[in-house]
């Protein structure tokens, strides 16, 4: 993908380029190459890496929907091969939330989908993030999450509000820079990775009365978009400050502390959790706020909750008891009286049925494996045309 850089100081004596160049640009590749990142210089050599025209890199970046498709022949200069695609960047849709409001899904196109998995996949899967961010990584999981509070006298948890919404253009343009990019390619990946609520969602922020969002949907910013495959490594870089800065400060009050996306929890001794006081000035001076409706604090002999998780007991983490009990009655309920029956009973008709139970009993198998043992056993039991 890159020249050695020997290669590229070589070239730029060729072409006459001056010392002071010659000494920029040695900089700006050894920083990025350190960093174990892609040496790009523009959006034509962004072009190239992707194997597209750079017209429709810009066009995508703009947001604009029409562009040429890509040639299908070897040559790139034949105006018979080429054809004008008119799409929307990004497919929205509504999601209902527990707490019966609404999420904004934004969805992106193909062509722009194959350019945030490739920045995602050279960029920013190559940053390095602290042990105590959980979510969106390989090899962690809300069980690893949860563990790490298993088993404490108290928990605090803490929900931040609208995470994605608060990590605007700016920020995320802040971000590529940071890694070393040019200003104004830190500027493309940001467009490539940022998109628009639409005016609704914002006039639902106004109705709801977040103040604390109000300056956003005045400017109607673009922001991290959920459905994008950029934005939870772009979320979790984002929050590197912020990691560092609770973790060291959970350190100090020998207290143990995660984050798993949105979601922050303190555990320890109920005096050594840190005061809501202090963890809000630093949530906020991080460019976050804190949801006041989701702090909750859980203290030992009753339940205690992380991520979706009971960890109330020092040894292990348990998936919660209303969840195992619920599957065992469904599937009881299906054996007893048939699946058809005992939907028109409950009155809960759900359309991929035998996919919810058994994606059901498989979450409960990745947090405590013997137990959901029993209930495929059972589940594996049931006439499905009855």
């Amino acid at each position: 993908m890159a020249l050695p850089l020997k290669d590229y100081i070589d070239l730029a004596k060729r072409r006459g380029h001056s010392d002071r160049y010659i000494e920029e640009i040695t900089s700006y590749i050894t920083n990025l190459q350190a960093n174990n990142l892609p040496v790009i210089f523009s959006i034509t050599h962004l072009a190239i890496c992707l194997n597209m025209r750079v017209s429709s890199v810009r066009k995508i970046a703009d947001l604009e929907v029409e562009y040429f498709d890509e040639p299908k022949s070897e040559s790139h200069n034949d105006p018979s091969k080429e054809r004008k695609i008119t799409e929307k960047p990004y497919l929205y849709f509504r999601l209902r939330k527990k707490n019966g409001g609404t999420r904004e899904i934004m969805v992106p196109n193909q062509r722009l989908k194959k350019i945030q998995q490739w920045i995602l996949k050279y960029i920013l899967e190559k940053v390095p993030l602290d042990k105590v961010c959980t979510g969106f990584r390989k090899g962690y999981s809300i069980k690893e999450n949860a563990s790490i509070h298993k088993g404490a006298e108290c928990v605090l948890n803490i929900d931040l509000l609208r995470f994605f919404d608060m990590i605007t253009r700016n920020r995320v343009w802040g971000l590529f820079k940071q890694l070393g990019y040019h200003p104004s390619l830190a500027y493309l990946f940001a467009d490539l990775t940022t998109a628009y609520h639409k005016d609704i969602y914002w006039n639902k922020i106004k109705e709801e009365g977040i103040k604390e969002l109000n300056e956003l949907g005045r400017e109607s910013s673009r922001i991290l978009p959920q459905g994008a495959p950029t934005s939870p490594m772009i979320s979790n870089i984002i929050c590197r400050s912020l990691d560092n800065r609770l973790s060291k400060l959970a350190e100090k009050c020998n207290c143990k502390y995660s984050r798993y996306a949105d979601d922050i929890t303190f555990s320890g001794g109920e005096k050594n959790i840190p005061t809501l006081k202090l963890v809000t000035q630093i949530i906020e001076d991080e460019g976050f706020f804190i949801n006041r409706d989701k702090v909750r604090y859980q203290y030992r002999g009753k339940k205690q909750y992380v991520t979706g998780l009971s960890v109330a007991d020092e040894t292990k983490v348990r998936v919660p008891r209303a969840k195992k009990r619920e599957i065992r009655q469904v599937i009881h309920y299906c054996l007893k009286y048939g699946v058809k029956s005992h939907q028109e009973k409950t009155g809960k008709s759900k359309k991929h049925f035998r996919e919810w139970l058994m994606g059901n009993i498989a979450f409960i198998h990745s947090i405590e494996p013997e137990y959901a043992k029993k209930l495929f056993d059972r589940a594996n039991r049931i006439d499905w045309a009855s």
